[in-house]
Order: structure tokens, then sequence, then C-alpha cells
């Protein structure tokens, strides 16, 4: 309410010129001097203690009412009595203005326009006198208590007669549980000649109720002879108080039963509100909000803070997920969902954040994704990764070169119907397992299917990847290996390997330019390999050479 607050100011300055006029501070306690600005548009200022002293004295709870109104929404309209002219309806213009001053970070000021109310006809006036009727009743008490006049409010707000009310102390119209308190209150009035003490106290109507009332007891005894008692009527707002109450009990309640930590940061990152279930998932037990972002790594404080201000500066929602390193070792990863609260023109004034534990969830995706890639039997990578690594090798072209190396067991199928398919299958497993501890880690080892496995060896060159089949083709067939119980592993070996479209060639290059091509050459290698039966893995280069010898 900056720009659009001060428009509409000079707006009913054209209109009414010699409205009354008020500026309080933003807490509503005090009144103040009027800025130039604004000087030079009104001339009928008034500047009494506090802006509900401006209004009629049963006009005071409904002013404190616009006050309020106009803080959380930035303005407010409402019939009202001024003290100095109480026959006459006004029509008040509550505005907040901020950036009053032209300086940012202020706090606001709110400004009162009260109009003469020209279109009320006594039939709105009569309507208007039934809603505002008396909350208050001001009596005077002896030293005891005992009342000493009669405001004709008390019967209209508390059916108390005249009769039933003067010459009676307070203490029998008081509710119970209030008496010893409104005693100490009283004793310590006494004590004090001028002094005043307030208190909120319970009192019944003539009909059985109970309503709520603020007393304020005013020791005017050595001046006047009597204690002056104000009651002013204040259900409404305990009710209001108590249902909010209700309301933030049931919150409170609600936020701790959630499987979701919740965390509210004013817009300073200052934090209002943790709840128990986030301190379990972060280990931290309500800190700032700098606390909570130590606890990820560099990168994902970057982003958090980023989107964090992006939810301040404009309102916007967000997800992430992240991984959370607790102070006590452990690792959790968890989904962040960042909420903005009440935004204004500064932005949001609030942050709202539910962190999920989403570990679980989590682990099971990785498991699942590693299976889609794993050999269920073996463990190394199944026909599809193999494939997908292979083209994500062929497409580096910064690499030197990729090969294949193909391996198939001999006999397999024998040893399936001798000795059954259980030690078939530890079978391909020590296989396995001797392939992947003789390949370089950058290396990809999979199981096409049945005997079948590959390795698909990246940034090579073409003896790089001889001499790794040599040394795979060993593994496999290593009589000393630690397997007793598994009959001797014999494989057969054929490679082939392409050099990438660097500017570079070689006798030894074949042309393949696809993972399907590359590994048919290695297949064929592999079958050249077996039928020889060497010692040696073969090449495909070298067999295409032979092929065309003969």
């Amino acid at each position: 309410m900056g720009e659009a607050a001060r428009t509409k100011i000079a707006e009913l300055a054209m209109a009414h010129p010699d409205a009354v006029v008020m500026i309080s501070n933003a807490q509503g306690t005090e009144t103040l001097a009027p800025p130039d600005w604004l000087a030079e548009l009104f001339t009928n200022f008034r500047q009494p203690p506090t802006p509900v002293d401006l209004v009629a004295a049963e006009q005071r709870i409904d002013a404190v009412g616009m006050f309020y109104q106009a803080r959380m929404n930035g303005e407010c309209v409402s019939a009202t009595r001024l003290v100095d002219n109480p026959s006459v309806l006004q029509r008040c213009h509550t505005l907040r203005v901020d950036h009053w001053n032209d300086v940012v970070g202020v706090d606001p000021i709110f400004v009162f326009i009260c109009v003469p109310d020209d279109s009320a006809t006594t039939e709105r006036t009569t309507a208007f006198d039934e809603a505002v009727a008396p909350r208050r009743i001001v009596y005077r008490a002896d030293a005891a208590g005992v009342a000493l006049t009669f405001d004709p409010s008390a019967q209209t707000l508390m059916g108390w007669t005249k009769e039933s009310f003067v010459g009676q102390s307070g203490l029998d119209r008081m509710h119970p549980s209030d008496v010893d308190t409104a005693v100490s209150r009283w004793l310590h009035v006494l004590q004090t000649e001028g002094g005043t003490l307030r208190g909120r106290t319970q009192y019944k109507t003539s009909a059985g109720e109970w309503r709520w009332f603020e007393s304020t007891e005013t020791n005017l005894l050595a001046a006047e002879g009597y204690v002056l008692v104000e009651l002013l009527d204040i259900s409404v707002e305990m009710q209001a108080l108590s249902e909010l109450r209700a309301r933030e009990e049931l919150l409170l309640r609600l936020t701790d039963a959630l499987p979701s930590g919740v965390v509210h940061f004013d817009r300073h990152g200052a934090l209002l509100f943790a709840n128990d279930r986030l301190d379990e998932i972060t280990g931290v037990h309500h800190p700032v909000l700098r606390s909570y972002l130590e606890l990820f790594d560099v990168d994902t404080q970057q982003l958090v803070t980023e989107v964090a201000e992006s939810a301040y500066a404009e309102g916007s929602d967000f997800n992430l997920e992240a991984t959370l390193h607790r102070k006590d070792g452990t690792t959790r990863h968890v989904r962040l969902s960042l909420r903005s609260l009440a935004v204004d023109e500064q932005g949001a004034n609030g942050l709202l954040i539910c962190v999920d534990d989403i570990t679980d969830e989590w682990l099971l995706r990785v498991e699942l994704a590693r299976r889609a890639d794993r050999d269920d039997l073996t463990g190394v990578a199944n026909r599809a990764a193999v494939h997908t690594g292979l083209a994500e090798a062929l497409r580096d072209r910064r690499s030197i070169g990729t090969g294949a190396i193909y391996f198939d067991l001999n006999g397999f199928k024998a040893i399936n119907d001798a000795f059954g398919h259980a030690i078939g299958d530890e079978l391909l497993q020590e296989t396995a397992n001797r392939l992947a501890g003789a390949a370089r880690d950058s290396d990809i080892v999979g199981r096409l299917g049945g005997d079948e496995f590959i390795v698909i060896c990246p940034e090579t060159t073409a003896d790089q990847v001889a001499a790794l089949a040599q040394r795979l083709l060993d593994a496999v067939n290593d009589l000393d290996a630690d397997a007793p119980t598994l009959p001797p592993i014999v494989a057969s070996c054929g490679y082939s390997h392409i050099l990438h479209d660097n500017g570079l060639a070689a006798a030894t290059t074949t042309v393949a330019t696809d993972p399907d091509k590359l590994i048919a050459e290695a297949d064929a290698a592999m079958y050249a390999h077996k039928r020889d039966a060497g010692n040696r893995p073969l090449s495909y280069a070298t067999l295409a050479l032979d092929d065309k010898a003969g």
C-alpha cells in the first residue's frame, strides 16, 4: 500500500479537504505529526495521545478492529463517531501507507481520514446505534468495592437494575475463579492515590450467562472520595481468542501427527515454528535457516538458497530432492516442498518448508535402476546396458577408439548336462567375477545371454584391446583359480576395435560405426578362435586380412 494508498488519500483530499485527519505509528500506540506531502493535502489534523482517543468511548473497541483490519488488508472503511461530535455519523477511511517517507524498510504509518456520512438517513443512523450498543459500564465505588452510582449501560448490557446494583459489591456478580485476583488487584489500587490497575474478569448477566470484561480501577478516594471503575465488555474478543487458541492447538496437533517435518521461517529467515518430526529427520533442534543449510553439500546449499530467495521475492513454490548429511554421520534423502506465505509488495513475509524422508523410496529407485541394467544371475551388465554403454563410447569423439571383446565358454552345454544347471549357473557367475576382476574400471563387463560374455573397452587403441583381451582370457582360463568345486573353464575369445573419427588411421582399424556391427565383428572373431582352438584371442582385423589374402 505505497502508491495506491497515496492515490486514495489524494482522491479523498480532493473530495473532502476539510476532513478530520490523524496519523499513527505502525503499532497504533501513538499519533504522529503529518509528513509534508500529507500536510499539503489537508488542514484539519488532530493529534490525541492515541488513535482510539479520537472516537467516542463506545466506539473505541470498533476502532481497534478497524486498525487491525487495515494492518492486514491495507485499507478499512467503516462508520464511526468522533469524541468531539458524537451526534454526527462519520465514515472513517483507515489506510496503511508503506514507504511513506520514500525509504524502504521503515515501518508504515496509518492515516485516518474521517468525513461526514452525508448519505446517512435516520433509519441508517438508528441501525448504526443498535449495532454499536454500549460495551462499557462506568460507575463509582467506595473503598470496600460497593457501588455508589449506576450506569444505565449496565442494564442494557448485562440486565442489571439500579436496585440490584447500587449498594452491592462487585464480588457478588463476579465469577468465583476471579475473586482472589480481583481482591488482590483492588487492595493494590487502594495503596496508591491515583493508582490504576487493569485486569480481566468474568461477570454474570441477569440471565445467568458469563461475560468477559476488562476491568480498570482508578483510586480517586483522596481527591473525589471514590474509586472509578470501568468495565469494558471484551466477550467477543475473548471468544475470538479462545477460538484462535483452539485452532492453534489443532494446528500444532496436526503438524505433530504429520509424517513430514514442518518448519516456518519469517521474512528474515528466523525460525517461528518447527515440529518434532523435523528434529527426527534432520537431527537438529530448532536452529536458524543457516543451520539446516549446512546439512547439505555446497551445490545443494546454493540451490536451496536460490529457491528460498525466489520464494521470498516472488511468492513462488518449489519442490526438490536432496541428500542430507546429518551431524551423526548418517545420510538421508529428503524431498523439500517450499511454500511462500502472505505475499505483499515486499514479497513473501514467511516461508513454510515441508521435509519428507524419502530414503527408502530413493534406495528402491536406485535398486530398480540397478536391476534394469544388471544381469540377474551374474550381476554384470545385461544386453541392454551393454548396447547403451557401447553407443555412448562410440559417440565420444574425444576418445581415440573403442574395443569389444567377446567370450564364449567351450562345452558349456555338456557341463550343464553332466553336472546340472546349478553347477552351470555357478560357472557363469565365476566367469563373470573373473572378467570383472581383470577388466579396467572404465570397462563394461556384460553378459549377452547363455554362456556368452562381452567386455566393452572405451578409450583404447587396437594394441591395448589386444593386450586386454589376452589378460581377460588368461583370467577366465586360470586353472589355479579358487573354484575347486567347478569344472575347469575354457573360453574362446575374439575382439574388434574401431578408431574414432579424429584424424587418426591404422591398418588394424575396422570400419564398424554402430554397436551391433562392432559386436558382430567381435563375435565372428570369437567363433574363428573357437575353430582354431589357439591360446591367443583372435582379432577381427586379422581375420579380415586373412580372408582377403585367401
